[in-house]
């Protein structure tokens, strides 16, 4: 007869070894065979086979289209299909369900058998469901030794019992416990099916004996540590792995444990990469978190926005696919195409892009094809073995996409195919051989480990908060259970949770160390349960060495191995020299590189910026630094102020008279015109609705006698001018010079409220003018014999008249130190106190300010 072991490795003959895991079957020095692959063995012998994840998708959609019709299919499939799979897997009557009381499960019995109907009809089972179909198809009986599968379900009991031969021997663990209360069901299924339970059952570890005592352990191999971060929980985690390694512990004796592997997993990665501590991790991500899936995905969306500049740009920058040179790309930045022809203007080809609104499913995966050929998919994810994996497991699922074959679908829907295949195919994290391993709990019950790290300690982590399922959720589970239906509870799941530290307390031979963050994404954590049943009390992590050159230098250690030690130390001097109260020296513009100021022409804007913060004029003039060109997106206020500039030379010209311009305001609607076009701004987003509203605010300005007057005459529009001031070379254009009365009235354009920002006065602040006084010089020296009444900013938003404040005296001091300055090679990074030289300065990564 079979028999049943207790807490205790099984004695193996000539039986074949089935484990869940591989490691499990490691530790019993065999070969890997899980009852999953017994079971799908058993039903393809009898035509069978498991659908894949995207049929059952398609199969839930038309379920729930033909029982539930007028609701959101797409949404609805997504939220029945788990509890579909719970019920499949529990071997539920549907028939009988679907007399419940409550009209939500009766629902989702009909669903479930709707489903389940439609994938026999292709010979196709759902994977929950395995275990109950391979025991109805009677599978010959096999001398099997089953251990690892410490808390069995129902539906693998059944099989277990069906395919096990007279010499079979399935191994768990028990006690009279209450934790233990669904393996004690299973030894009385067990018993009643003809199973042998011998009398001499095995012991449990001190560890497994403090746990369900709940009382200390005996043992001073067991540590408990409490960590301020997560951060903090894998660094001292992995220094103390690294100091282990280092003493001659093999990676092979260590193992690193996760309720929840994703949260822990890219962490783990990226220090035990800084800590050069060979790491691997086993749990999966969807096919959409690779580079590659990530590239498809953002291909879709692409798609079904009609190729946009930003995301299409993205899509032909990724690093797997770099499709934009320097050229193409600085072309793209100044035209920001919008649309597949557009981009193929500019000479990026995208023909393999050119779908049609419908083809067949067969035409659909030729144009798949195309994309992966023409843009060198596999050759960009070369580098990384998870792309590799994941562009192969793509090329298989492609098969799927396209059956039927001759089935013609939408564009639309192709595409939702294609996104819902990344959604549910996973890949391997980290696919490679050897190094330490990082596992989940149910992964490692029977295996056998020197040395076990249990991270994520903390109450919600390990257990695992409840999470209840929308539709099957726990009352409905209660309820249902009492009526006979054989459904976990919550209950259940905690013990299940529970069942699952106790085994995992049996990995460890030498050492057990566990801890938690008590801080996580902001939120304060408690420690688990788990702990105080155990009866350990967190304590401080231990100190550690520094693990890494990189954490060295955080700890400002530069040893002489370190070949960026001298850089590092050089680099740091310079922070400190620049937080200091110290003159400034060669990495704050004390560049000592001479500019002759009577070989170099300025502009009243250059001079202003010298005044405001010497550095800044360094670096756009001295240097020739510049932001890249950019399509101009919104009428932003640099190209509102050419707009209003350009619009009112053009209204002036138009005109004979001021009188004529007052009398009819159609010259400033035409010029408005001639002047949208030729900044091309009619192309912005949202223009059509915004253009009447600074129409409106330009014809306001007529209206305004400061603005306008009957006696004045405008004598020059956009005048260029050459000048001489305090010896330095200047030139600039001045929007508008009107005779009066009075004299010459220097008008410049301003689209702000206020006056511009001036140069820097004797205490720092920006506030003496510089350009109207330059101006009033400048048309002084161009006209002699007239006299200057007035120069004057006006505000074309606000209808006013602004004037800076201007001193000659400071003017001339300035002059006289920007000559000094300039050719000593003297250009401090020093702004004014307000830093208002700061504000659209596009140099700050340069002076760091």
């Amino acid at each position: 007869m079979p028999q049943i072991l207790l807490n205790q490795t099984p004695p193996i003959n000539q039986q074949t070894v089935i484990t869940p895991t591989r490691q499990i079957a490691r530790t019993l020095n065999h070969p890997h065979r899980d009852i999953e692959s017994l079971a799908l063995g058993v039903i393809r012998q009898q035509g069978w086979r498991l659908v894949t994840p995207l049929q059952g998708l398609k199969a839930t959609r038309h379920a729930v289209a033909e029982i539930v019709p007028q609701t959101d299919i797409i949404g609805t499939a997504r939220t029945h299909l788990p509890s579909i799979k719970t019920l499949l897997r529990a071997g539920i009557d549907l028939k009988q369900l679907q007399h419940s009381t409550s009209g939500k499960i009766c629902q989702l019995a009909k669903i479930t058998q709707r489903y389940q109907t439609l994938l026999h009809q292709q010979n196709c089972l759902d994977s929950s469901e395995l275990f109950w179909i391979a025991t109805q198809c009677h599978p010959k009986p096999r001398s099997l030794v089953i251990y690892g599968y410490f808390d069995p379900r129902p539906d693998q009991l059944h099989f277990i019992d069906k395919i096990a031969a007279e010499d079979s021997i399935f191994a768990f663990p028990c006690t009279d416990d209450e934790l233990f209360q669904s393996n004690l069901e299973a030894i009385t299924f067990l018993r009643s099916r003809k199973w042998q339970l011998p009398e001499d059952n095995g012991s449990l570890t001190p560890l497994q004996t403090a746990f369900i005592n709940a009382t200390p352990p005996t043992q001073s191999n067991l540590h408990c540590h409490a960590y301020p971060d997560l951060e903090s929980e894998v660094r001292g985690t992995l220094a103390q792995i690294k100091t282990l390694l280092q003493q001659g512990t093999p990676p092979q004796d260590i193992v690193i444990v996760a309720r929840n592997p994703t949260t822990y997993g890219p962490t783990l990665l990226d220090i035990a990469w800084e800590y050069n501590i060979p790491l691997r991790a086993f749990y999966e991500i969807p096919l959409q978190d690779t580079r590659i899936g990530a590239w498809l995905q953002l291909l879709l969306t692409v798609i079904q926005a009609d190729f946009p500049f930003e995301l299409t740009a993205k899509l032909l920058a990724h690093p797997l696919t770099t499709q934009l040179d320097a050229t193409l790309w600085e072309t793209a930045r100044k035209t920001h195409p919008q649309g597949l022809p557009a981009w193929e203007e500019m000479g990026v080809d995208l023909t393999c892009l050119q779908f049609p609104l419908e083809t067949t499913r067969e035409n659909w995966l030729q144009y798949l094809k195309a994309i992966f050929e023409h843009f060198q998919l596999l050759q960009g994810g070369k580098r990384w073995a998870r792309e590799i994996v994941a562009y192969y497991r793509l090329q298989n699922a492609w098969q799927e996409l396209a059956r039927p074959a001759e089935e013609v679908v939408t564009q639309a829907d192709f595409l939702q195919d294609v996104e819902e295949m990344l959604s549910l195919l996973t890949v391997p994290v980290q696919p490679g051989r050897g190094g330490i391993e990082l596992h989940t709990p149910i992964s490692l019950f029977g295996a056998k480990y020197e040395q076990v790290f249990i991270l994520g300690m903390a109450e919600g982590q390990f257990p695992a908060a409840l999470e209840s399922d929308p539709v099957l959720d726990f009352f409905a589970r209660k309820q249902l259970a009492k009526q006979g239906f054989p459904l976990e509870t919550a209950l259940e799941i905690c013990d299940r949770e529970a069942l699952s530290f106790y085994a995992l307390l049996g990995v460890p031979q030498q050492s057990l160390t566990l801890s938690y963050p008590q801080s996580q994404n902001n939120d304060v954590q408690l420690p688990s349960p788990y702990l105080s049943r155990l009866g350990v009390t967190p304590t401080s992590p231990p100190t550690v060495p520094l693990a890494s050159r990189e954490e060295t230098r955080r700890h400002g250690q530069f040893p002489p191995s370190d070949p960026l030690s001298a850089p590092i130390q050089h680099a740091l001097a310079v922070e400190y020299q620049r937080a200091s109260d110290h003159p400034p020296q060669e990495y704050e513009g004390v560049v000592s590189i001479s500019f002759n100021p009577e070989n170099r022409v300025f502009s009243a804007s250059q001079l202003t910026k010298f005044g405001q913060c010497p550095f800044k004029w360094f670096a756009g003039h001295g240097l020739g630094l510049k932001e890249l060109k950019e399509a101009e997106t919104e009428c932003n206020p640099t190209l509102k102020g050419k707009l209003y500039h350009h619009c009112l030379e053009l209204t002036f010209k138009s005109v004979q008279t001021p009188q004529d311009l007052l009398k009819e305001l159609h010259p400033l609607e035409t010029a408005f015109q001639e002047a949208e076009k030729e900044l091309k701004i009619e192309r912005l987003q949202g223009w059509s609705v915004a253009r009447q509203e600074h129409l409106k605010t330009l014809g306001l300005n007529f209206q305004k006698p400061e603005f306008l007057s009957s006696e004045t005459e405008i004598v020059a529009l956009e005048t260029e001018f050459e000048a001489d001031w305090y010896g330095l070379q200047v030139y600039g254009k001045i929007d508008r010079l009107d005779r009066t009365t009075d004299g010459f009235t220097i008008f410049e354009y301003k689209t702000s409220s206020n006056a511009p920002t001036g140069i820097k006065d004797e205490t720092g602040k920006a506030t003496v003018d510089l350009q109207l006084p330059l101006y009033e010089e400048a048309i002084q020296q161009q006209f002699p014999e007239e006299s200057i009444a007035k120069a004057q900013y006006y505000s074309l938003t606000k209808q006013k008249v602004m004037r800076g404040k201007s001193d000659k005296q400071k003017l001339a001091q300035f002059a006289e130190q920007a000559k000094e300055d300039l050719t000593r090679g003297y250009f401090p990074v020093s702004p004014d106190i307000q830093q208002k030289a700061c504000t659209y300065c596009p140099f700050d990564l340069v002076c760091r300010k």
